[in-house]
């Protein structure tokens, strides 16, 4: 099983939300470096344009731009939402293969309540991820997939 594909709609549902939130944590962190590294290269110009000094207009432009980014980072949390992602994600994974190798909490293959114990297990993930919004597409909110059964069955 190395196809996402493969893997329970939570599955790729938390991981892209994990590679979405990480984007968009590093994207603000470049524009927060970048930004301080314009108003350092901004404080080292002396041009002046009549009364206004260029080099200090951009150094403030510069800065705030780089306030905005670190504003952002702290009010949206991108951060959180990358780690609690990823968290979910790779317990859903565990419980993915513990489902497939009939392991800790699913080993016998005729008992009927398998299929729904692994189901409450994948939403027991959920709990405590308060930073997640996750959306599941139409096509992909199948949580037991076809190669998950055929492994199972072996």
């Amino acid at each position: 099983m190395r196809d996402p594909d493969d893997f329970p709609a939570l599955y790729k549902s938390t991981d892209r939300t994990s590679l979405e939130a990480q984007n968009r944590f590093l994207t603000a962190l470049q524009i927060r470096l970048g930004g301080l590294l314009l108003a350092a290269v901004g404080v080292a110009i002396s041009l002046s344009l009549g009364s206004v000094q260029l080099g200090g207009v951009l150094a403030l432009l510069a800065f705030l731009t780089a306030l905005g980014a670190e504003l952002y980072s702290a009010i949206a949390r991108p951060d959180k939402a990358w780690y609690e992602g990823r968290a979910a994600a790779e317990s859903v994974k565990t419980l993915t293969w513990r489902y497939i190798v009939r392991g800790e909490k699913f080993p016998d293959s005729n008992d009927p309540s398998t299929d729904s114990r692994f189901l409450a297990e994948l939403g027991d993930v959920l709990q405590d991820l308060d930073a997640l919004e996750l959306v599941v597409d139409k096509e992909m909110a199948q949580q037991i997939t076809k190669p998950m059964r055929l492994l199972r069955q072996q």
